[in-house]
């Protein structure tokens, strides 16, 4: 069957019951209030003809003819059907294509808003009678219902509350003398002083719709492109030129995403919708591209034009995400004969040139710029550091190299203090002794700079080498990551935390390791002996580093709040609880973010699988979403929390509480899967970190990412490669996506990450809970 038309609009035949019970809710409001003859004669006229206008084997087949009160019963769980096609208007990007659906869609709990809706749909349809369609009607439902939708704005609140009462000004007896009434009452409210320019605006739409039927003439008439048009796509900047990290011979890139063009087009067709934001994001597209800075052969009409640049980038994408892969032919890193060249360089005996030596061999040993090497400060030894930065210094041993990186701080009450390792060490990497004596490098300053490229020139020149400060600063790094080793070590020991700045964060290091590694790269080039071993214990980094012990005290204390309440047959309490305990359960399995809502629906979780797919991070230039395969613990949880909420949905439906349904929906998938329960009346509410943090406030007050520092750091304790762990996290960057096109990741590698945390949670004591009605 072909769609039917309301308004104008089309309406889907899935759709038509739905739709066809909002107006006639509307309507029947509006007739029985006392509203003058003429008026209610217009709504009489359209409730028969929408009547008509939806054929019987529609509304039969859903039950709305001839069902007396169960029909009523069908039209009350049509406001679940309501929420749910708004979500799907939403997420098919077609808001602004669907003013009429969405303006009786979107429900209103202000009186005056909602008699404000039934007197504009009368007035849609005394206008469409009077003139035809035309986008005057669509904009003024469009402004009634972002009046709604945005009602706990401040500054739409001061416009609401001039909204007049219509049940009042609709009292005169003469049809043209109420609507004169409601129009003078709206003219005066939005030039009231209190209401400002962008409310201004929202009124008007709604203003013209009731004077022209008023008038039965249109005044002041603007021509816009046909309603539900496409945009014309473009490509607009989405951040701002950056560097990419190597050699300065790269190009800055700029970031380009395709949106609505800023034509007189698009600018038109934001002004139809009547909020630009929304026209936006039903014209974004998910895809960008990384346009290249022109160089200087580049013809001038294509550098000046950033479409042009942008369109090209779409051909240089993939040479970008192989770049950041660090091939092992890489341009930008030395040869193993360059580094061999270089070394015999060091152990030249020409005096003249030792404290040249010394800073291209502190560069090549320590992965530091020219620039840091000069800022680094001298100390005794490493209890002088104090502030986070780059330090050197000697011992009756060798001569060392001090970083201390700067983490964010996470002051804790001092009763939540004992739960974390708070430690705070700076990494220790041993020189060795071709780099002579430290102290030259304080009579150093920026000037040599051009002293130390002509030395490295000589060596080029006799060579046929192509040694540069970069190469050299950028080596030690270049060879961790072909070793396999995690960018966060990497980014620790060469001190550039921009490498993986959000993993540096979520780290706890050890010293030691971190030593031991610095080491490896030593002993391979032969700058230590084979037998050189170096103590350096003591923890750094994340300084939100739950303790193993404390996280088991933690599902302890949650597991016997649950069985408390259980024993005391308080249902809420128990619901509560018992989702504080699967939340727990799942972020350690998963390291999902403290977000609004999190885990979506059940739709997202594939228990035969044991996969989950996860976006917690939309706002970013990347991509956060990423699919996980859950531990076998975590499957069992899901599945006793699942039982747990059929029970709680059948409780519900015996008691009568609306709440069944909600409970129904998270059940079928269409809702988040962890709700907290409140009572009198009971209502589902959301899991948001306000709510979290209210929740367990008295016993474990931390911040909520807790468990992603822990995560994060125990990954690396097991040895799992950093692509796994960044995959697992979230902390991928672009071009460094896990199982995408150059990635050599398999998911056999998050299977095994999986395993290691179900032993994890077996070593913590950590086990599946029954849900109400279940006993262990």
């Amino acid at each position: 069957m072909d769609g039917i038309k309301f308004l104008g609009e089309d309406i889907s035949p899935d759709d038509a019951p739905l739709i066809y019970d909002r107006a006639k809710r509307l309507l029947n409001a509006f007739i029985s209030d006392p509203i003058g003859e003429t008026l209610l004669e217009d709504a009489m006229e359209w409730l028969t003809m929408i009547r008509v206008g939806f054929p019987d084997e529609i509304l039969l087949r859903d039950g709305f003819i001839d069902a007396g009160d169960a029909g009523d019963q069908l039209f009350d769980q049509y406001s679940e059907f309501a929420k749910n096609r708004i979500q799907k208007i939403i997420s098919d990007k077609i808001l602004t294509r669907c003013p009429i659906q969405m303006f009786l869609l979107l429900d209103s709990d202000i009186g005056h808003l909602d008699r404000l809706k039934q007197l504009l749909l009368i007035a849609a349809y005394r206008h469409e009678k009077i003139f035809g369609l035309d986008d005057r009607i669509p904009r003024a439902l469009t402004a009634c219902r972002l009046l709604i939708a945005r009602c706990d704005r401040p500054d739409t609140m001061v416009a609401i509350s001039a909204i007049p009462d219509f049940t009042k000004l609709l009292s005169e007896s003469d049809l043209t003398a109420r609507l004169s009434n409601v129009v003078r009452c709206f003219t005066n409210s939005i030039e009231s002083s209190d209401t400002n320019s962008t409310v201004y605006n929202r009124f008007l739409p709604i203003r013209r719709l009731l004077q022209d039927v008023l008038e039965e003439r249109k005044r002041k008439e603007r021509q816009f492109e046909g309603r539900g048009s496409k945009a014309d796509i473009g490509f607009y900047v989405d951040s701002f030129s950056v560097s990419i990290s190597g050699d300065v011979d790269f190009a800055p890139y700029i970031e380009f995403r395709e949106g609505p063009l800023n034509d007189e087009k698009n600018q038109r067709s934001a002004e139809y919708v009547q909020d630009s934001t929304e026209y936006s994001r039903d014209n974004l597209s998910s895809r960008s591209y990384i346009a290249i800075g022109a160089s200087n052969n580049t013809p001038a009409w294509v550098s000046r034009n950033s479409a042009l640049l942008a369109v090209q980038s779409r051909n240089m994408i993939q040479q970008i995400e192989r770049r950041e892969k660090q091939l092992v032919s890489s341009w930008s890193s030395l040869t193993r004969h360059e580094v061999s060249v270089l070394i015999q360089g060091f152990m030249d005996t020409d005096e003249t040139a030792q404290k040249i030596k010394t800073m291209v061999a502190v560069m090549f040993c320590t992965g530091r710029e020219f620039d840091e090497i000069l800022s680094a400060r001298f100390v005794k030894n490493s209890s002088q550091i104090a502030k986070p930065g780059n330090c050197y210094g000697r011992d009756e041993q060798s001569s060392y190299w001090f970083f201390l990186p700067k983490l964010p701080i996470h002051r804790q009450k001092e009763k939540f203090r004992k739960l974390i390792s708070v430690q705070n060490n700076p990494i220790k990497m041993v020189l060795p002794a071709i780099v002579g004596d430290l102290k030259l490098l304080s009579s150093m300053n920026s000037q040599c700079k051009s002293e130390v490229a002509q030395w490295l020139n000589d060596i080029n020149a006799r060579y046929s080498t192509r040694i540069t400060m970069n190469r050299v600063s950028d080596y030690l790094g270049y060879y961790l990551h072909h070793l396999g080793h995690d960018d966060v070590i990497i980014a620790l020991l060469t001190g550039d935390l921009n490498i993986q700045h959000a993993g540096v964060f979520y780290y706890q290091y050890d010293c030691e390791n971190l030593a031991s590694i610095h080491l490896i790269f030593l002993k391979r080039f032969g700058l230590v002996d084979k037998e050189f071993s170096q103590v350096n214990s003591g923890l750094g980094g994340s300084q939100l580093q739950v303790t193993p012990d404390a996280v088991a005290a933690l599902f302890a204390h949650q597991r016997l709040l649950v069985e408390r309440s259980r024993q005391q047959k308080s249902r809420t309490d128990f619901h509560n609880h018992y989702v504080m305990y699967v939340l727990f359960l799942l972020n350690l399995a998963t390291g999902h973010r403290p977000v609004n809502d999190p885990y979506d629906d059940l739709t997202h979780i594939d228990l035969i699988g044991k996969k989950i797919f996860i976006s917690d991070k939309e706002i970013r230039h990347g991509d956060a979403s990423r699919t996980l395969v859950l531990p076998q613990l975590a499957i069992d949880q899901i599945n006793r929390y699942i039982s747990h909420l059929r029970v709680l949905q059948q409780e519900m439906f015996l008691i009568g509480s609306a709440a069944s349904t909600e409970i129904r929906a998270v059940l079928d998938g269409n809702a988040p899967v962890l709700f907290f329960l409140e009572d009198e009346p009971i209502e589902l509410v959301s899991v948001r970190p306000k709510t979290i943090r209210d929740q367990v406030r008295d016993y474990f007050d931390l911040p909520q990412n807790w468990h992603r520092h822990y995560l994060r750091t125990a990954m690396s304790q097991w040895g799992i490669t950093g692509e796994s762990i960044d995959t697992y996290m979230g902390h991928a960057k672009p071009g460094q996506e896990g199982l995408a096109s150059y990635s050599g990741m398999s998911i056999v590698a998050l299977k095994n990450i999986a395993n290691r945390i179900d032993d994890e949670f077996e070593q913590r004591g950590i086990s599946a809970l029954a849900g109400w009605g279940r006993h262990e």
